[in-house]
């Protein structure tokens, strides 16, 4: 295990060598282990290799920039100017980006390292990452399993120690489900925290885009640089006057977190739920208070949140989907085509329950300032018998309310199950509250090492 992975990056001074060494590092183990992974749909080295050449170094030779040549992997429905943005569809193989997303201009200029375009799910439309146009991308902890999605790519590349860092988009759970399922941690923030401005959608009033890492350090460092109000993203949300001036503490003494009632209780693997609560017990034991929180109508919230994204990913795709139904992956095709089953009622009523739920969620944070759930109630599910619908809708189980809610929620390794697979847990903020949660998670890191593990690889 190498300084750089078993430290964080952030913490560490940097020199030029220091990144040089680094690029050729991700390269070299993207080159050796994605041809079984595979987890990038291109690989960028021209643009890596140049912004690690324009970085600045101050007069001892250290590097300046605050993500100080951190390599990162972004989503290939995420756009960098010059480069092909797939969003993993055969519609989209010319879709050349004139200039980078908000977020991947920000990350550059803050010092990452941009390696390559990570796989997806087909149009960020499912949870295993199983893309029928370029291929499967495999879970490195047992290359026969998904690894989760839609950010999938994203997850195995961190997971693989292929790159520092990653970005990801979060709708229904495409972040913190492929951290889970790989044993890293991922960050959804607040609706409209972060600019979606080009990104590709899926739903995007649900949408955000999301940072992984290994170390929740480095996924709160992540953030801090992608966050941010911008005017020109019509779901950008301008944040409080204090967003971002408080740092994570360094306790949790005084922490409240809540543990919510049967309904997200009722149905995790045993091994899940025992890592959870194994988890809490342990930030109990590091001085938070845990309570039990009465929170109802998850499952509504859930089905709620599913009608909405099925009727915006049909109003997204209708005509490609009446033009060229045969260019769309089976399952895709007829998820998409449920949304044509949808009345105006069917989604008045979803838009009116998600009020409904977000009203109940808030109210919980009143006397809480955390939650503490399963990320997902399954380990990674096989490759080959899953198909997308039934596998993402057993999957999004307990991310989907909180992106109904549009609060912050984060997956961070908790355990590991049958055949040595990953757990998650998932802690849940209130609205702004990212800072909690970057509390509680690099709290729970520094007294267990269950980050520290990795699979193992050729």
């Amino acid at each position: 295990m190498s300084e750089l992975s078993t430290h964080g990056w952030v913490t560490m001074p940097h020199r030029k060598a220091d990144v040089a060494v680094s690029v050729q590092d991700s390269l070299d183990k993207i080159a050796r282990l994605d041809p079984v992974l595979n987890a990038f749909v291109s690989i960028t080295d021209d643009l890596a290799w140049r912004d690690a050449h324009r970085l600045r170094a101050d007069p001892d030779g250290h590097l300046v920039s605050p993500l100080a040549g951190m390599t990162v992997a972004v989503k290939d429905n995420i756009d960098i100017g010059g480069y092909i943005t797939t969003a993993g569809s055969p519609f989209l193989l010319d879709n050349r980006a004139a200039r980078d997303a908000v977020v991947v201009a920000r990350l550059r200029e803050a010092g990452a390292i941009i390696v390559g375009k990570s796989q997806l799910h087909e149009f960020a439309y499912g949870a295993t990452t199983k893309n029928h146009h370029f291929g499967a991308c495999r879970n490195p902890w047992d290359v026969d399993r998904v690894p989760g999605g839609s950010s999938g790519g994203s997850g195995v590349a961190v997971a693989a120690n292929m790159t520092v860092g990653a970005l990801g988009t979060d709708t229904g759970g495409s972040v913190r489900i492929p951290a889970a399922l790989t044993g890293v941690c991922g960050l959804r923030p607040t609706h409209g925290a972060v600019s979606s401005r080009g990104v590709f959608p899926l739903g995007p009033s649900i949408d955000t885009v999301g940072p992984m890492a290994r170390f929740f350090e480095d996924v709160w460092a992540l953030f801090t640089v992608i966050r941010g109000y911008d005017p020109r993203d019509p779901w950008a949300q301008p944040p409080p006057a204090d967003f971002g001036r408080t740092p994570p503490k360094s306790t949790l003494e005084g922490l409240r977190i809540g543990v919510p009632d049967d309904e997200f209780w009722h149905s995790p693997d045993s091994e899940i739920h025992h890592a959870v609560t194994t988890a809490v017990d342990q930030l109990r034991d590091l001085g938070a208070e845990i309570v039990r929180v009465p929170l109802r109508g998850a499952d509504q919230a859930r089905a709620s949140c599913n009608t909405l994204l099925l009727a915006e990913a049909l109003a997204l795709h209708e005509e490609r989907l009446a033009r060229s139904p045969e260019l769309f992956d089976p399952d895709i095709r007829d998820r998409l085509e449920l949304g044509a089953d949808l009345s105006g009622v069917d989604v008045a009523r979803a838009v009116g329950g998600l009020q409904a739920w977000r009203a109940e969620v808030l109210e919980c944070f009143e006397s809480v300032d955390l939650i503490a759930v399963p990320a997902t109630p399954t380990q990674a599910p096989e490759i080959n018998p899953s198909d997308t619908i039934t596998t993402t809708h057993a999957l999004t189980r307990y991310a989907y309310p909180w992106s109904a809610a549009r609060v912050p929620a984060a997956s961070i390794p908790c355990g590991f199950g049958a055949g040595g697979l990953p757990i998650g847990l998932q802690l849940v903020a209130g609205p702004w509250q990212e800072h909690v949660l970057a509390q509680a998670a690099i709290a729970f890191q520094r007294v267990t090492d269950f980050h520290l593990q990795y699979p193992r690889l050729p």
